[in-house]
């Protein structure tokens, strides 16, 4: 299953023909199925809704389904982190079944431009000249507010100010014990190191976020031959590259 990332639909991987989904159907033989999300909502939210989702459609598949593997994009990593523990928390059957879960892009730290937008937002609602301004950066959607931290339960943003840019309330959350877990990071410069790739990571995802390396100090129990890093690329290309699909092809087999 691959799950897009914000403000996307399934058309963002790419032409039918070429997705990821279809070179695996061809070369490795799995079944490619789009998710399609309303990436507004609480990630918390879309995870529930996609636990659900993944419940029916394994007990309604023609045939048993073997293993699982989600895909996600950006913040499509997200909402299948947060999918995974609400079906473990429910005791969903599926959960048992997914053997590999790939993140491109994700934020898993959130993501610095949306904490920026929230500064900004705080920071001119202190004088009156500028509220209508603070107004305005305000009214963007949960899902987007949930990527400034990462948040992938309720708990993380719920009776909490969103527009408190530095009083991060998210908690780490384990990952799936299932199934092994692989992150590209892609950066605008040639290595993580690079003045470019540090200031800006991919464009939107910072390269320490993208590997969950980041701020809360508890870093994801990512192997390092799980860990992948593509310099020069940014952050939609990861959607339809190559060097991505060389590297997907290479773990699921």
């Amino acid at each position: 299953m691959l799950v897009h990332g914000l403000c996307e639909t399934e058309a963002a991987w790419g032409p039918p023909a070429g997705t990821y989904g279809d070179r695996l159907r061809r070369h490795l033989g799995h079944s490619p199925v789009f998710l399609r999300y309303n990436s507004g909502l609480h990630i918390s939210e879309n995870g529930r809704r996609l636990a659900a989702l993944l419940d029916r459609l394994v007990a309604g598949w023609p045939v048993e389904v073997e293993e699982l593997v989600l895909i996600g994009h950006s913040m499509g990593g997200l909402v299948v982190r947060s999918a995974c523990a609400e079906g473990e928390r429910r005791g969903l059957p599926w959960t048992g079944r997914v053997r590999h879960c790939v993140y491109l892009g994700t934020p898993h730290d959130g993501a610095p431009l949306e904490r920026a937008a929230s500064l900004a937002a705080w920071t001119l609602r202190r004088l009156p000249e500028t509220r209508a301004l603070a107004t305005a950066i305000e009214r963007r959607s949960a899902g987007i507010r949930d990527l400034g931290h990462g948040y992938l339960r309720d708990e993380d943003w719920s009776g909490h100010d969103p527009e408190r840019p530095w009083a991060d309330a998210g908690t780490p959350l384990p990952l799936l014990a299932s199934a092994r877990h692989h992150a590209i990071a892609a950066t605008v410069g040639a290595t993580p190191r690079h003045l470019s790739s540090r200031l800006l990571g991919d464009t939107l995802v910072l390269h320490p976020s993208a590997l969950g390396r980041g701020r809360r100090g508890v870093p994801l129990p990512l192997a390092e031959e799980d860990c992948h890093h593509l310099g020069r690329v940014h952050h939609l290309a990861l959607l339809d590259h190559p060097l991505v699909y060389e590297r997907l092809r290479s773990w699921l087999a």
